[in-house]
């Protein structure tokens, strides 16, 4: 969800210059690589950032480990979460 991703930046008061989305679970490429680097290049951008998801993928080319940053996001169950869990255990604990 791109989207989310561009929104969550700009709530912690960055800019998003350029945004670049690929397929969920995409297996990059030298091709994927050079053209990133290349839309990097391009504009005064101060940092490459990219999601948790896709850190361990992108950390396998070197040219990357300076300029990557990793948004981490720590999910925080709301009320509604918390009931299913109830549920869910006593449905586990009572069949």
């Amino acid at each position: 969800f791109p989207e989310r991703f561009i929104s969550t930046i700009e709530e912690l008061g960055g800019e998003v210059v350029t945004f670049l989305s690929f397929p969920d679970h995409h297996p990059y490429r030298k091709v994927d690589i050079e053209m990133i680097r290349k839309r990097y290049a391009e504009k005064s951008h101060d940092m490459l950032l990219t999601t948790e998801k896709d850190e361990m993928r992108l950390l396998a080319f070197p040219e990357f480990h300076k300029d990557l940053y990793i948004l981490k996001v720590d999910m925080v169950p709301d009320g509604c979460v918390h009931e299913l869990m109830k549920v869910i255990r006593e449905f586990l604990v009572n069949g």
